[in-house]
């Protein structure tokens, strides 16, 4: 076990050599009693295949990929049964290496870097002042931090009338609360606009040709009594259509697609850069709309029959689409072709959320914040406003023509 502390704690890290506190990354630690099956578990979680071995509060080994490898493979001849029994029975002591490198959280990344080069180290275990192990510093990381292409795992965001919002869920970045409070409100806005357009349609048919189309678009329910259950699924359907037609044609969309194609570049590793940006597909796997889709197309079917036989059919065609479905929904309704501007504000949003990100890669916000930032709250919170707004409205009109 080695302590280093190279030249002392300098007075201060300075922006060209910061310290590798902001660079570590918290590895669950390994126990001295623990088998190495539980090993083979952590080191394959770990990004740099490394593990720490803690007992109290102070590193005593490392456990890799190489320890494991002369475990179960000593002789190269595979996987046996001998070694299958060691992973299940050998304590993690017997098989750590304790020649292990401690280096503390102040020490700084360019001398890390140095140090590590010098000794062919993959990974070191990086320690408070007190020696309590605080995380792992791999040989990958510094190459990102020092060559300044470290990214985060993933970013999330959302498309706001202020502009584009990211977040990796420990940082956040480009609209502000206020833009995410009124994506709520334009939403609702925008499905309630829809609802009312389509009701107008339906209500002006009614007046030409004398039929009561608008009482079942209010009541649906009262497609079944009339003879006209299929009716009640045409109006539906065609509210879905008005609600995307409208969700397309405002701005929003555009700084949708601007977010995940910001969100591409980033976890590609590219240049924010306007022409490679926009070169990024307007689609994204992980957005909220391939969701919506699923849940969508369910509560569809669930409205219209409650035969478990039934639900259960329409789950099992619907789970192997519902993501090309939100893919397809992403590229024709709910994203559009961004704007130099859109995009610009997007690059923005994305070139602060790499600074935050790099300023302290490893802080690990509080669950209340992490929750705050995927920024949901503040999209209910607009939602409900325009809702109360409208309920008021609603009750206003009617105290009036009591009074």
């Amino acid at each position: 076990m080695e302590y280093h502390e190279g030249g002392g704690r300098p007075s201060g890290n300075t922006m060209s050599d910061p310290s590798i506190r902001q660079f570590r990354s918290y590895v669950e630690p390994l126990a001295p009693t623990d088998t190495a099956g539980r090993a083979v578990e952590l080191v394959r979680r770990a990004a740099n295949g490394t593990a720490p071995v803690v007992a109290g509060e102070a590193v005593v080994g490392l456990v890799s990929e190489a320890e494991l490898l002369r475990l179960v493979a000593p002789d190269a001849t595979g996987w046996t049964t001998t070694a299958s029994e060691a992973v299940r029975t050998q304590p993690v002591d017997s098989l750590m290496s304790r020649d292990v490198l401690l280096l503390p959280d102040w020490y700084p990344l360019r001398q890390a870097a140095a140090l590590m080069q010098s000794r062919s180290l993959e990974a070191v275990a990086v320690v408070t002042e007190t020696g309590a192990y605080c995380g792992m510093l791999s040989r990958r990381t510094l190459i990102e931090a020092l060559a300044n292409t470290l990214r985060p795992a993933s970013v999330g965001g959302m498309a706001t009338p202020l502009g584009v919002y990211l977040s990796t869920g420990h940082h956040r970045a480009g609209a502000s609360d206020l833009g995410l409070f009124l994506t709520g409100a334009s939403m609702f806005a925008l499905m309630s606009l829809g609802h009312w357009a389509l009701f107008a349609g339906v209500w002006s048919l009614d007046q030409l040709t004398g039929s009561h189309f608008s009482e079942i678009f209010l009541s649906p329910v009262l497609a079944s009594f009339r003879g006209m259950p299929a009716l009640a699924w045409v109006f539906e359907l065609l509210l879905t259509a008005v609600f995307l037609l409208l969700i397309r044609a405002a701005p929003l969309s555009g700084y949708h697609a601007a977010e995940h194609q910001v969100v591409h570049a980033l976890e590609r590793g590219d240049r924010l850069d306007r022409d490679i940006v926009r070169r990024m597909p307007r689609p994204h796997p992980r957005c909220g709309t391939n969701l919506a889709a699923l849940l969508m197309l369910f509560f569809f079917i669930l409205e219209h029959s409650r035969s478990p036989v039934v639900l259960l059919a329409a789950l099992a065609l619907l789970l192997p689409f519902w993501r090309r479905v939100g893919m397809r929904l992403q590229q024709h309704f709910t994203t559009k072709p961004a704007s130099d501007k859109q995009l610009d504000n997007g690059m923005r949003a994305g070139a602060e959320i790499l600074a935050k990100y790099h300023q302290n890669a490893a802080y690990q916000a509080p669950w209340w914040q992490r929750v705050w930032y995927m920024g949901m709250l503040q999209v209910i919170a607009g939602a409900m406003a325009v809702w109360g707004l409208g309920w008021l409205a609603g009750h206003w009109v009617d105290l009036r023509a009591f009074l």
